[in-house]
């Protein structure tokens, strides 16, 4: 997870913190115990969005990028879709989607706080 704060949430990080791991878990209870399917449909929308307006990178990085999703790649079918990869979002696979949620807890947890807040101080 990448959390981006504004100045009052840099002062109460750990409350952002708690209130993430809240969120978590009431994604995990979900609507009767099934998470909602606009979550999937928000993420594909933005995925597109995202698709739409990649920036630009170094010749040499984005070399490096196509080099490591080629190397995940098993059939030469999926080959043409090596740019749109990444951002594929097919299917609403509940099970998987909750198995990844179950991985998100404070104990495997390493936050690491960047602030120009706290540098100033």
């Amino acid at each position: 997870m990448d959390i981006t704060l504004t100045e009052k949430g840099e002062l109460n990080y750990e409350r952002v913190l708690e209130l993430t791991y809240m969120f978590i878990n009431r994604m995990k209870e979900g609507i009767d115990g099934k998470l909602p399917s606009f979550i999937f449909e928000e993420n594909k929308k933005m995925n597109t969005i995202d698709f739409d307006n990649i920036t630009k990178s170094g010749a040499l990085g984005y070399a490096n990028n196509l080099c490591s999703r080629l190397s995940t790649i098993y059939d030469e079918e999926e080959i043409p879709d090596l740019l749109w990869r990444p951002y594929d979002l097919q299917n609403f696979n509940h099970g998987e989607i909750m198995r990844r949620l179950n991985l998100l807890t404070p104990d495997r947890c390493i936050a690491m706080f960047v602030s120009k807040i706290a540098e100033q101080e």
